[in-house]
């Protein structure tokens, strides 16, 4: 008896084994084929390997908050989708402020990167939009007494791309930091620390563009024209913008960098940043309240 029990268990042994080793992972191991955010918006992810390259490049699925856009591969930053934690941005090419070839930003050259225009969007569900854009200029409440870090303390010039620049008023800045026990050696006390800010005004008053810059006292611009494309020159400092302002109509802060050569065009990129924004999103998609 004992014997064929024996045998009846190796028998049986012999068969669960290649199932065991031929298991299917279980859908818990498996990468979710959909993606849901906060507000409710569902993207489809691209799961296996994708083509940078593809052309044309394929449409890619993000949100921003409740609304659903569909975008060409080649406007990401790895130009394949959205990232893990389904953030996303555009990246433009200046001064065209279209999008690279595809898979022009495979292994990223300097020069590829200094002509990048970086669009970021961030939904505010529980922020109003102008309130977050005012804490930008109104100074942060570890940094409230900070002369550089208010509008209202920074000396104001003349206008300049349609723009009024308000530069740091060094002597009470140098004073507020030697005040606080900086030691004179401290970067805080040279006059190329302190960014320059730019700002446009609605009809009533109130700020809608906010641009801070490298100072003015940079002088060099670090890029250069080769061959009709923007490219990084043998300049020591590449100075550089990051550009702030409101969408909203859809509850949104816009965030965007870029070289400080390209200020100028700072009207025309957040009129890219607007239109490309309306053009990939999924009309009548939007998730409604629960």
């Amino acid at each position: 008896m004992r014997s064929v029990s024996r045998l009846a268990f190796c028998l049986l042994l012999t068969s669960v084994l290649p199932m065991v080793g031929c298991a299917k992972p279980s859908a818990a191991d498996s990468p979710a084929a959909t993606s849901t955010n906060a507000q409710g918006c569902v993207r489809k992810r691209h799961l296996g390997p994708q083509d940078p390259f593809q052309t044309p490049p394929p449409l890619m699925e993000a949100c921003l908050g409740p609304y659903k856009l569909r975008i060409p591969a080649n406007y990401f930053g790895d130009q394949m989708g959205p990232n893990f934690d389904d953030s996303f941005g555009l990246y433009l090419e200046h001064p065209t402020l279209q999008p690279f070839a595809p898979g022009e930003r495979t292994h990223l050259r300097l020069d590829v990167s200094t002509r990048t225009v970086y669009i970021a969007y961030h939904y505010l569900d529980r922020v109003d939009v102008h309130e977050a854009l005012r804490r930008r200029y109104t100074g942060y409440s570890a940094d409230k007494d900070n002369p550089a870090e208010h509008l209202e303390s920074r000396l104001r010039q003349s206008a300049v791309y349609g723009l009024t620049p308000y530069y740091a008023d060094l002597p009470k800045v140098f004073s507020y930091y030697k005040a606080k026990g900086y030691r004179s050696s401290a970067p805080v006390f040279k006059a190329d620390e302190h960014d320059d800010w730019y700002v446009e005004r609605d009809a009533n008053g109130e700020i809608r563009t906010f641009i801070k810059c490298t100072s003015h006292v940079v002088a060099e611009t670090g890029v250069e024209y080769r061959d009709g494309k923007l490219v990084r020159s043998q300049d020591a400092e590449l100075p550089e913008c990051h550009h702030l302002f409101a969408l909203p109509e859809i509850s949104t802060l816009v965030e965007v960098r870029y070289v400080r050569a390209a200020l100028p065009d700072w009207k025309r990129i957040e009129d890219a940043a607007r239109s490309y924004i309306e053009k990939f999103m999924v009309k009548g998609n939007r998730v409604q309240n629960r």
